[in-house]
C-alpha cells in the first residue's frame, strides 16, 4: 500500500488512527464553542442603548442578563461575557460608559469663558512683549523651546 500510494508508513498509519477515532478520514472539530452566543451579545448590545441603562457598568448588565435569559442559559463567567462582548459588538469600555452630562450645557460654556477670561490679560500681555509665558510640562521641561 505504501508503494501504490506513495505515501509514508508513519501518515498512512495516522490516517488508519484517524478513521478508527473518527470514523473518517478528515480531521475532528477543534477548539471551544463559542459559550457567548449572537443572542446574548445583541441583548447586550440592546440594553447598553436603553435609556435608563447609560451610564451603567457592565457587572449590571450581566446581572440583568442572568435575570433575563436565567443562569441555566448564561454559562460563563463576567469576565468571559465581557471579553466576548468587547470582541463581537466592536464595543469598548468608554463606549459602554456613555457620559450623562452633556458637555455643551449653559453652565459649562459659562466655566469655560471665566477660564479663559482669567488668563486672558497675561496672553495680551505676551503679545505685547511685557512678559514672556513659559509652558512647563509635569516633569519640569520648558516646552517653549
Amino acid at each position: 500500500m505504501v508503494d501504490q500510494l506513495k505515501i509514508s508508513r508513519n501518515r498512512i498509519n495516522r490516517l488508519k488512527q484517524r478513521i478508527i477515532r473518527n470514523g473518517s478520514i478528515l480531521p475532528r472539530n477543534r477548539g471551544r464553542k463559542r459559550v457567548v452566543t449572537d443572542e446574548l451579545v445583541n441583548w447586550l448590545i440592546t440594553w447598553f442603548e436603553v435609556d435608563e441603562n447609560v451610564g451603567k457598568g457592565f457587572k449590571s448588565a450581566y446581572l440583568a442578563m442572568i435575570d433575563h435569559f436565567g443562569k441555566d442559559y448564561v454559562k460563563v463567567t463576567r469576565h468571559g461575557c465581557y471579553k466576548a462582548f468587547k470582541k463581537y459588538s466592536n464595543h469598548t469600555w468608554k463606549r459602554i460608559q456613555r457620559i450623562k452630562i452633556r458637555s455643551n450645557t449653559e453652565k459649562n460654556k459659562r466655566k469655560r469663558m471665566e477660564y479663559l477670561l482669567r488668563f486672558l490679560p497675561y496672553h495680551n500681555a505676551e503679545a505685547e512683549g511685557e512678559v514672556e509665558i513659559i509652558f512647563i510640562d509635569e516633569a519640569g521641561f520648558n516646552l517653549d523651546k
